[in-house]
């Protein structure tokens, strides 16, 4: 039977597009996936109800007829909601109440654990998607997709089993976007190509203070493509400024936002959504404020390097968008650096991720409570062989309830109870090693035996296939610490890098959720290394040579380890160079 979930948000000129937006993206991909999806939503002044119908999504209006007689009684968030969160709560009731509800998903600020508690009798689970973290929360998720540093600061608001997914790794983002991650190809040495967006409403009419710093003639030669939404309401002033400029375009409230983005060589915008869909693209971008609630998470994306911040809207006026349009396309050398960094940052496969969770959660429709539960931080060089395989790590340990945050550098771990360090090459300096309890290292080998980097590829090429796999406590020394666990892997001598590599990533999942299940029982195994040690080097592409003087035979050791795409096999012969690529014959192909 497909899942039935239903979405309670809102959209205005007051509250914007964005929730809708994203809540629009996670719901075409659960349709995708079987679900049956309807929205639950206010027809407030401004809204874009239009466009979810369009989408082919039913839509259940809430009545807003005693709107008039609360408003004073109302608090901030509650304005944007129109009633207080109680009749609202009671209404969605009516709409709930003879259905089937597996999950209900609310993305909106004016509701809370009050809302959430009258609701929890209508629906098996309930999920919260928040940028605030300012109110307490009775849900089974939550997704924050902001760029914050303080990764604790759900934990007194939420109930410790309640899982998080907090970062941009869960930017609800549409599909477009990671359709059109791989076209953006920018010339930064000549920057022809702008992107205005300020939010679907733009209520304090910063596009069309764009538009006339554009209009200046050091930037008159810029293209530039305009975007407002339906609820825009300064249509007819903007359209003067339009007139004024040769080489601008006005689009409203368009689907293919990524396919016009990713034509641009930079970008002017709000600190919404699109902040995410801007990074997603590689679009270096010049990002304005309109909302309190985006001002923390910009200004640290600013001070990592990953956009330019001007400031709040209240702060901002023609001379310091020019300034700072004019400073932008004249460094070359920092646009690189933050379309590259944004890339990595969001990549696009947060939606993919989230409904991949919600599904599982879902079957785990009876989970078993756990007492201890746990902080835990992955850290791993960005882009290794091992990625997809954290992510399936990461998933096991949210749906237990756990706590988790993956880095990419030893500076962005968080104090908390574990640190794994999986497929890092880089030495962590030992004011990191504090920050946690315990920090854990997998290896390949029997240790003390075959330190060093790749332990699993030299064992191969001495013609070992059964290998000991160690998770042990890492210390300042390589590879020193007392070991925890052990286990073995036994290949049959057929299998490429491919199987290799799952073998042990899958020996890598088993050992890392052993030590969490059974932790603090598993500090009893602890045992010092003993025996002779012994180092691998690292290995470098020449060591991916073939001796031309050698057989196949002689040499498949060495064609079972190379990778096809980063150091393929190679030989020289005759002053010219030859690549050889490998892969095993399917059969049933």
């Amino acid at each position: 039977m497909s899942l039935s979930i239903f979405i309670r948000t809102d959209s205005s000129q007051k509250i914007g597009s964005g929730h809708v937006v994203r809540c629009l993206a996670l719901s075409e991909e659960l349709r995708d996936a079987g679900a049956v999806v309807e929205f639950v939503t206010h027809n407030h002044q401004g809204n874009i109800n239009k466009q979810i119908k369009n989408k082919g999504f039913n839509v259940n209006l809430l009545s807003n007829q005693i709107k008039l007689k609360l408003s004073h009684k109302l608090t901030e968030y509650e304005q944007y909601l129109g009633i207080t969160q109680e009749v609202d709560a009671d209404k969605t009731i009516q709409i709930l109440k003879s259905k089937k509800v597996d999950l209900l998903i609310i993305d909106h600020y004016a509701l809370d654990i009050k809302w959430e508690e009258r609701i929890r009798p209508y629906t098996r689970k309930v999920m919260v998607i928040d940028d605030l973290a300012n109110r307490n929360h009775n849900c089974d998720l939550l997704l924050d997709q902001n760029y914050i540093y303080d990764k604790t600061r759900y934990n007194n608001i939420l109930k410790s089993r309640t899982i998080k997914l907090l970062g941009p790794r869960y930017a609800l983002l549409r599909r477009n976007f990671e359709e059109n991650k791989k076209r953006h190809n920018i010339n930064f040495n000549n920057i022809r190509r702008v992107f205005v967006f300020f939010g679907g409403a733009d209520l304090d009419n910063l596009t069309n203070v764009t538009l006339q710093a554009l209009s200046q003639p050091k930037l008159k030669h810029l293209v530039a493509d305009v975007v407002v939404g339906s609820s825009y309401p300064y249509k007819d002033m903007l359209k003067i400024e339009i007139d004024k400029h040769p080489n601008a375009t006005l689009y409203t409230q368009i689907d293919n936002i990524a396919e016009l983005m990713v034509k641009s060589d930079i970008a002017i915008g709000a600190g919404g959504t699109t902040t995410w869909e801007r990074l997603a693209l590689g679009v270096p971008s010049i990002v304005v404020t309109v909302a309190d609630n985006q001002v923390v998470f910009t200004k640290y994306l600013d001070r990592d390097g990953y956009l330019k911040w001007l400031g709040k809207s209240n702060q901002i006026d023609k001379r310091i968008i020019y300034n700072a349009i004019l400073k932008a396309i004249n460094n070359s050398d920092q646009l690189r650096i933050q379309a590259e960094k944004g890339q990595e940052l969001v990549d696009g496969l947060g939606v993919k991720r989230t409904v991949n969770l919600l599904l599982k959660l879902n079957r785990n429709s009876t989970y078993k409570e756990r007492k201890d539960l746990f902080f835990i931080t992955v850290l791993s060089d960005r882009k290794t062989w091992m990625d997809s395989w954290i992510d399936k790590l990461l998933e096991d340990w949210l749906l237990d309830g756990h706590q988790v945050n993956w880095v990419n550098k030893d500076s962005e771990v968080s104090e908390g109870d574990f640190c794994f360090i999986l497929s890092y090459e880089k030495i962590i300096k030992p004011n990191i090693l504090k920050l946690n309890k315990h920090n854990l290292v997998v290896h390949a080998s029997n240790l003390p035996e075959g330190k060093g980097m790749s332990p699993l590829s030299w064992q191969i090429l001495e013609g070992k296939n059964n290998i000991k796999v160690t998770l042990f406590e890492a210390k300042a020394a390589l590879d020193a610490g007392d070991i925890y666990l052990q286990k073995g892997i036994v290949y049959k001598g057929h299998e490429l890098l491919d199987g290799l590599r799952s073998a042990l990533a899958k020996t890598i999942i088993k050992l890392c959720n052993q030590f969490v299940i059974e932790y603090p029982k598993i500090l009893h195994n602890a045992c010092k290394q003993s025996g002779k040690e012994s180092f691998y080097i690292r290995r470098k592409p020449e060591d991916s040579r073939i001796d031309v003087d050698k057989s196949l035979s002689e040499q498949f050791q060495l064609l079972r380890i190379v990778d096809n795409n980063e150091y393929p096999a190679f030989f020289e012969l005759n002053d010219h160079k030859y690549i050889l690529k490998i892969e095993k014959y399917d059969k049933d192909q």
